[in-house]
């Protein structure tokens, strides 16, 4: 197998990141985040558990110069990422498509653009959705060593990934602690698994 195709098989678009306890980065501590692209140019995600302490909906369509409707206003605002920060993007159910719309898993989508904002704000938007200010992006083969721990992270890694679900995606609550027991959990069983098989094998 040639390492192109190793590194395409441990792409993890659609997917959940799960910070790990260790990370020290501010940015990024204790936070789940959708991979909405990781390819051979890099990856982005947007950070889904952490909403702005000051910013909700209806700031966002005074400066765009929308008219909020009532159910929306107070509607927060997430912490998307570090990187364009000026940027909105909208995490939403598959129910809403435009032509920016990208499909980032059967349930999930991502839509950036005003378009969808307005849509929202006249109450005529996607039924699920999240609205966030700024993303994640990793340069080429970035992503997958922190996956992975490779060179030169000395097998510290970073980052865990599972599936996305819209239960997690959509939530209001902080989702960090319980992504993290879940893993461990499944981690634990996959584990005792396999121990079964092996020890069937010596037990005939």
């Amino acid at each position: 197998m040639s390492k192109k195709t190793e590194k395409e098989l441990k792409r993890v678009r659609g997917r959940m990141l799960i910070s790990m306890p260790h990370m020290a980065d501010p940015r990024f501590y204790k936070t789940t985040l959708a991979v909405i692209r990781h390819d051979a140019s890099g990856a982005s995600a947007i950070i889904f558990n952490k909403p702005s302490k000051s910013l909700i909906f209806s700031e966002v369509c005074l400066d765009m110069g929308l008219k909020c409707h009532p159910k929306w206003k107070n509607q927060p605002i997430y912490y998307g990422g570090p990187i364009n920060t000026s940027q909105i993007f909208v995490i939403h159910s598959s129910d809403y498509h435009d032509k920016d719309t990208m499909n980032v898993s059967p349930s999930i989508s991502l839509t950036s653009n005003k378009a969808i904002i307005q849509t929202i704000a006249e109450d005529k938007g996607p039924n699920l959705f999240k609205v966030a200010v700024g993303c994640a992006i990793w340069s080429p083969d970035q992503l997958d060593d922190e996956i992975e721990g490779a060179w030169p992270r000395n097998g510290v890694i970073s980052w865990l990934h599972t599936d996305l679900n819209p239960a997690n995606v959509y939530s209001t609550k902080d989702n960090w602690n319980d992504a993290i027991e879940l893993y461990s959990q499944s981690m634990a069983s996959n584990i005792l698994k396999r121990l079964e098989v092996e020890d069937a094998k010596y037990n005939f």
